[in-house]
């Protein structure tokens, strides 16, 4: 006969629940503190949640934003943000066209001109591509004018929903502004420089809301329109001096930096709890796993901002890989979701440090085709020199060494060497 200890089976599962409780308050006690770290870190930097939610404030498309998504319809480009189809008349003939020839469009036209290390470059619009802008030639043209016309569009944005932000339709926006590239170049081609220039001024101004936000895809978009439009830019034998200000502005160092620090900021709002549309065994596991979630998110958080702070203190980038490598946060293996936080941020300083450069490359050349030898260090290069040199009737404008980086280019390679026929 089995001796009795006292212990009761109900006793037991209280003290266990007691012990499990206990844990639990002192994970998420931990957690908390963490997070709280995180903060106050993030606010050295950015400021406080208030302050971040009075520079960027919340809007809602208004009627400068519908206008664009009339008019980019007009030519089959969608504007209008992924899951707000209300607007959006589908399937509409012309955007059917503008899906069968953008890929040519882009590639054989426009991708040809800009990797050309001549100037002034023609190619041969394939023939449906050609048609297209024949018969909606108008409609971009209406495009063009109501964006150099003042209008600057307000598309919903709401920084207080962190992680869930919503973000414009940044695939509409690369498709507009390379389609307006592609009409800036056909102008050039066809004697009307002033013309072709009015489409560059147009993609300069879709591109400036992208860069007044916070998030980093807006950020990586701006940069490939920023690449497309100095791209184009040089290929023009004269363009109005308001260009020079302008890409000395273009400070996109800045904007992915700052970016970068809003990513890791807004880890720290990674909090999963338990969701209405989750089973009841998944909400409980949610709720379990909070604290660990929490700690993993504010560790991942706090090493990313001290990668940055390394990387702030750098002066230039250029190909370094040891100014590049700081961004390179080390994740203890029992941090699993910190390997998913921090993917392929080398790939985004390469992008930034390829058109820092490329923006000095077209100051350079917009200084020759004035006359002007601007020969010496680079500025985001300063290891290597700009030289200029006139030879057969040619001008050509070269950095010492091409850099090398690792990089996938959203978009296309410029060349860091180009050559223009001096004017008679």
């Amino acid at each position: 006969m089995r001796k009795d200890t006292g212990v009761s089976v109900p006793a037991v599962l209280l003290a266990v629940v007691i012990v499990m409780s206990t844990l639990f308050l002192i994970a998420h006690i931990v957690a908390a503190n963490k997070v709280a770290d995180g903060y106050d870190a993030w606010e050295t930097r950015l400021g406080s949640l208030d302050q971040l939610l009075e520079e960027y404030p919340t809007t809602v498309t208004d009627e400068t934003g519908w206008e664009l998504e009339r008019l980019a319809n007009e030519v089959g480009i969608s504007l209008v943000p992924r899951g707000d189809r209300g607007r959006k008349p589908l399937g509409t003939e012309v955007e059917k066209r503008w899906d069968t020839v953008k890929g040519s469009m882009i590639k054989k036209y426009l991708n040809a001109i800009l990797v050309s290390q001549e100037l002034g470059a023609s190619a041969t619009m394939p023939e449906e591509p050609a048609a297209f802008l024949e018969e909606y030639g108008a409609s971009l043209e209406q495009v063009r004018d109501y964006l150099n016309d003042g209008a600057q569009p307000v598309w919903t944005s709401d920084f207080s929903a962190m992680m869930h932000a919503p973000i414009p339709n940044l695939l509409g926006h690369i498709d507009l502004h390379r389609l307006l590239m592609v009409a800036a170049h056909q102008q050039r081609l066809a004697g009307n420089e002033a013309e072709g220039e009015a489409y560059l001024e147009a993609g300069w101004n879709l591109l400036q809301p992208l860069r007044e936000t916070p998030y980093l895809i807006n950020q990586l978009i701006a940069l490939a329109q920023v690449r497309y439009l100095v791209g184009s830019l040089r290929h023009f034998e004269s363009v109005s001096p308001q260009w020079d200000a302008r890409l000395a502005s273009l400070d996109v160092r800045a904007d992915i930096t700052r970016s970068l620090q809003y990513e890791g900021w807004v880890w720290l709002s990674l909090d999963k709890m338990p969701n209405a549309a989750d089973s009841g065994v998944q909400s409980a596991i949610n709720f379990m796993t909070r604290p660990y979630a929490r700690y993993c998110a504010a560790e991942t958080s706090l090493g990313w901002f001290d990668s940055l702070e390394s990387f702030l203190e750098q002066d230039v980038i250029c190909d370094d890989p040891l100014v590049i490598d700081t961004l390179d946060v080390e994740i203890p293996p029992w941090n699993v979701l910190g390997e998913v936080m921090v993917v392929n941020y080398r790939s985004v300083i390469e992008r930034m440090a390829n058109a820092q450069i490329q923006i000095e490359m077209t100051e350079q050349l917009l200084a020759a085709r004035r006359g002007e030898r601007i020969d010496g260090p680079s500025r985001f290069c300063p290891n290597d020199h700009w030289s200029t040199i006139e030879a057969d009737g040619m001008t050509t404008v070269a950095l010492s060494r091409q850099p090398k980086w690792d990089l996938a280019v959203v978009g296309v390679r410029l060349p860091l060497e180009s050559s223009f026929t001096n004017a008679q």
